[in-house]
């Protein structure tokens, strides 16, 4: 056990590089959280740092994309969790509207923007889906400074924000499938897998494992319950990458089971932890896998992917808002509010570069739009809603998300 073959160092080598990248990504969380912007940038800006584009202390490896991959998974199983279908249902069908033209434009943007370069149709696709996932914290943190998630207006983001993400992943889910990038099978056995999997798996994990958790709390192990909801939540992804699809798709929909549960709380304040120390090393190795001086020779198309992908959610945005009888500056500022990317949209480069679809210069210039869209977004909406918003009554009987 003291040496990892594969990687050619030892375990002490590895247990300082993740207790490097674990405090240089707090410290650079920190330093972007005083500053008033995502620590998510931070992390990511650590990782930059650490790996081969500027010190190159530490480089990509299959032992740290293992434990990306399980902050992957916990950071998109606490949005399962803390995703509430009732709160969906309450906002209507106008926020499904929104999300669904915030989705479809920027994805056909994204796919035409590929083909137009000379990308491969799966290139193109992924082009697409890396641009469709909305990133519901930057826009919350915005609304909750501003004293506004209460707002008919700031639930509305919220709701078609969240809604976004969900899709996003289903959009993800299909592109994996299309473009054969979860497995090696043809695309109609992925196809069939894929189905079957949605079609048939999801449904009996959402009736059989409510009533499951309420025989587990019987368990009268220390920490039984969690064990097995750990492992559970494990089964499902791997389920949902055997299917062909990403294990993120399973764990989102496994958090989504759970959360609907009486135990979703106590879950979700267990989880939380394990996601404090997980996901950070998932954000540090997205900044390893940046190239910079590819990105540096590409930074034309990197500030133009990220042009294309603010104004694809704005026009989306004012879309989706004026087709549900929302006035045109309401649906502004609604549009303003889609602009972040975040963890779905990294997840989805990732993903294509992984499974060779999209190239390094893609990747760092999908990671350079994901940090610029949410430095303009809080500036933005802030100048919308000081030049737009007029004050109403809080929209009773929802929560924020």
């Amino acid at each position: 056990m003291a040496d990892i073959p594969q990687e050619g160092i030892t375990a002490a080598e590895w247990i300082l590089e993740l207790a490097v990248i674990l405090l240089a990504a707090k410290l650079g969380g920190e330093i972007f959280n005083r500053l008033k912007q995502s620590p998510m940038l931070g992390e990511i800006l650590a990782g930059v740092i650490i790996g081969p584009s500027i010190f190159g202390l530490f480089h990509e490896s299959t032992i740290l994309e293992i434990f990306a991959e399980i902050g992957i998974i916990f950071m998109i199983f606490m949005l399962g969790l803390e995703t509430k279908v009732a709160h969906l249902r309450r906002v209507g069908a106008r926020a499904a509207v929104i999300a669904g033209a915030g989705i479809a434009v920027p994805f056909l943007a994204g796919w035409i923007m590929g083909r137009a370069m000379g990308v491969s149709w799966q290139g193109a696709l992924f082009f697409g889906a890396i641009l469709t996932a909305t990133s519901v914290a930057i826009t919350a943190r915005t609304l909750m400074d501003m004293d506004l998630t209460r707002s008919k207006l700031a639930q509305t983001i919220l709701a078609a924000a969240v809604i976004d993400d969900i899709a996003g992943l289903l959009v993800l889910a299909v592109v994996l499938t299309l473009t054969g990038a979860g497995g090696q099978d043809g695309i109609g056995m992925t196809v069939a897998k894929g189905a079957f999997y949605l079609l048939v798996v999801f449904p009996f994990f959402w009736f059989a494992v409510p009533p499951l958790t309420r025989w587990l709390r019987r368990l009268e192990g220390e920490g039984a319950l969690f064990v097995m909801i750990l492992g559970l939540t494990f089964l499902f992804s791997y389920l949902a990458q055997l299917a062909g699809l990403a294990t993120i798709v399973g764990a989102f929909l496994i958090g989504l089971i759970f959360g609907k549960t009486a135990e979703g709380p106590a879950i979700q304040e267990q989880v939380e932890p394990i996601y404090y120390f997980m996901a950070p090393i998932f954000f540090v190795s997205i900044g390893m896998s940046v190239h910079l001086d590819q990105l540096w020779s590409a930074i034309v198309f990197a500030l133009v992917f990220s042009a294309i992908a603010i104004a694809t959610k704005v026009i989306g945005g004012i879309i989706g808002g004026v087709a549900s009888r929302m006035s045109l500056s309401s649906a502004v500022i609604i549009g303003i509010g889609m602009i972040p990317r975040g963890e779905v949209g990294l997840i989805v480069a990732n993903l294509g570069l992984d499974g060779g679809i999209i190239d390094h210069k893609t990747f760092s210039a999908a990671a350079f739009m994901s940090v610029a869209t949410i430095l303009v977004t809080p500036t933005l909406l802030k100048w919308a809603i000081n030049r737009f918003y007029h004050e109403e009554e809080p929209h009773e009987g929802t929560q924020p998300f």
